[in-house]
């Protein structure tokens, strides 16, 4: 049984103590826990700049933590920027928009603060721009010949009004707002009456523009058939420039050439004057030049060109201003499929289309929680946001592009939602001196230019090299690849850093790696101890110190340890995927002192290698011709 002996007064004091230190926490302040809240937009949902006018606007919203703001899906122009600091509640668009800039854009600006749900706000950005001409300042008609232009002008608001305010159009001809930034000089001029001045204005509502203009009315020199014509990509295009001069009215008249003298026609459309003749006694004359051709992918669009027409006669060239439009089918142009890590990283990516008139794209299909979709402008599609926990999983999409041209097209494409422990990453790179390409299967890489992907871990990847004009292809390194095949593939680890190596065209891969030539070429004494100190990792003088053999054409030391390194992706011998000393380095040496069969690859021969003793020997012998 246990016994205490209490002091007096002991009660006391600790009756005391306890009672201070209540006192002294009572007495400390409370700090209040402000409760979590998702993010709200606070700011106005549009704003308007002016073209040449430097603009600013301030996203801003609240939340507890301050979210981060982003813009997303829709494109605004190069000239402004957007920017936020993080954890802020604020973003800036801001910069100073060029010509060219007018126009509504529309995007969202989204906030982000780790407390769902995320918000998004619709924007609409308006740049308003004085108006510009775009037409050709001056006009070819001859009399007693129909003759029509139309003017052309640029802006925001597009209902610009064009006005005739200066000069006297000659007798026959009118002229004619239309209202919407265009204006139409037609009729048949009923006399020659030379070179008139005319001076265009184009109002709207942020500002005005004028354009000196030359209208030349000839006797006879003119162009006579219509100022515009359509093609399509894919399909074949004429069109007949047709010209009457002098020698139509006199058979001492002048002979006729047509020639396009501004604008650049699209790939796979030419121009070419038809008229061979120096002389009417040459004739008989063809005073027409034709456009023809089939327009190539990607060259949909608008072209402004101009045709003029000379015959020596006392008549002024006569000019037309030429509208070439080039209709194009819609395609895809982005990737098939994206592969996003659900909570820990940002899932940007733009589906996107070309053709024209531009294509309207739509989706079809459910996105993983948390993740945003809108159809931009710029024929994009946008998918953006943090997938949701939980939300790891294939989600099959449907894209449809359609502009009119052709029949819609569908793009069936694959969302993919991994979790962080199941991403792998694939980065590529080129090396060397070349120049090339490299493409994937999933896609979406195309390096330079998208050279990494996510895709999950265990996805079979190939990756496609080719060299471009004036280079050769060497060879790959890394992921289990090497080798020169134009195809590497593996299944995607968490980290898989693959390069391509490029050379300049008639680069050869030898084992003389130092040039020495016969009677040391391929030499186990020099070459074969190089390679085996380089694949034992030593680096620059240490790789040919006192195994370098200098000849008068051969290459320096520095350029044998350069070259090694070039050709390092043909090193793996055995097909392991690794550049071994003790395997591929002792490979070599063996070959080059003669030894075949068994002999060679006998314990050299990695548990990894893929490659047959023959193929081995075949190898060697490829490198060491």
């Amino acid at each position: 049984m246990w016994g205490f002996i209490v002091r007096p007064g002991f009660a006391r004091n600790i009756f005391a103590a306890t009672s201070a230190a209540v006192v002294v926490l009572l007495a400390v302040p409370q700090v209040a826990v402000a409760a979590q809240g998702s993010p709200t937009f606070t700011s106005p949902a549009s704003t308007t700049f002016v073209v040449g006018v430097p603009g600013s606007f301030q996203a801003t919203a609240t939340g507890t933590p301050l979210p981060t703001i982003s813009r997303k899906a829709g494109a605004i122009p190069s000239s402004l920027t957007f920017s936020a600091a993080a954890n802020s509640g604020v973003g800036t668009l801001s910069g100073t928009p060029v010509a060219g800039n007018g126009g509504v854009y529309v995007f969202k600006f989204r906030a982000v603060n780790g407390v769902p749900p995320s918000k998004n706000q619709s924007f609409t950005l308006t740049i308003n721009e004085a108006p510009r001409f775009t037409s050709f300042a001056n006009l070819s008609c001859a009399s007693n010949t129909a003759c029509n232009f139309t003017i052309t002008t640029a802006g925001y608001p597009t209902n610009t009004n064009v006005a005739l305010t200066s000069g006297t159009l000659p007798s026959g001809m009118t002229f004619t707002n239309n209202g919407n930034g265009t204006a139409t000089l037609s009729g048949t001029p009923t006399s020659a009456v030379g070179v008139v001045p005319l001076v265009f204005t184009a109002t709207n509502s942020a500002g005005s523009a004028t354009q000196n203009f030359t209208l030349t009315v000839n006797n006879f020199l003119a162009i006579t058939s219509a100022a515009s014509v359509t093609c399509t990509v894919g399909s074949p295009c004429a069109f007949s420039v047709n010209a009457r001069g002098t020698n139509t009215f006199a058979l001492n008249g002048e002979v006729v050439h047509v020639a396009l003298t501004s604008g650049a026609l699209p790939s796979g459309l030419t121009f070419v004057d038809n008229n061979v003749c120096n002389s009417v006694a040459d004739g008989p004359c063809n005073d027409t030049g034709t456009l023809s051709g089939t327009a190539a992918a990607g060259t949909g669009g608008v072209y402004q060109l101009q045709f003029t027409a000379t015959d020596g006669s006392n008549d002024a060239d006569a000019v037309q201003g030429f509208t070439l439009t080039v209709n194009e089918a819609p395609s895809f142009v982005s990737p098939d499929n994206i592969t996003c890590i659900e909570v820990t990283a940002n899932c940007d990516f733009d589906v996107s289309a070309r053709g024209y008139p531009l294509p309207l794209l739509t989706q079809s299909g459910t996105l993983p929680s948390l993740l945003d979709g809108l159809a931009g402008a710029n024929t994009t599609y946008s998918i953006f946001g943090v997938a949701d926990a939980g939300t790891a999983g294939n989600y099959p999409l449907v894209f449809t592009a359609s502009n009119g041209v052709g029949p819609a097209i569908v793009q069936n494409f694959s969302l993919t939602v991994v979790t962080a422990a199941n991403a792998g990453v694939v980065n590529t790179t080129l090396r060397g001196a070349g120049t090339g390409r490299i493409v994937s299967n999933p896609s979406s890489i195309d390096c330079p230019g998208t050279c990494n992907k996510t895709v999950a871990i265990g996805t079979p990847v190939t990756l496609t090299a080719t060299a471009t004009n004036g280079s050769v292809f060497i060879g790959w390194m890394g992921a289990g690849c090497s080798g020169n095949a134009a195809n590497c593939t593996f299944n995607a680890a968490a980290s898989n850093d693959v390069s391509a190596t490029f050379a300049p065209a008639g680069t050869v891969v030898s084992l003389d790696v130092d040039a020495s030539g016969a009677p040391t070429q391929y030499d186990a004494g020099s070459d074969g101890v190089m390679l085996l100190r380089y694949l034992l990792g030593y680096s620059a003088g240490t790789v040919t110190a006192g195994a370098h053999v200098a000849t008068q054409n051969g290459r320096s030391p520095g350029d044998t340890v350069t070259y090694i390194d070039l050709i390092r992706p043909m090193l793996d011998i055995d097909g392991d995927g690794r550049f071994d000393a003790m395997s591929d380095g002792l490979l070599i040496l063996r070959y080059q002192l003669g030894l075949r069969s068994t002999a060679l690859t006998a314990g050299a021969r990695s548990s990894g290698a893929t490659r047959p003793d023959l193929q081995i020997e075949a190898l060697l012998q490829s490198l060491m011709p």
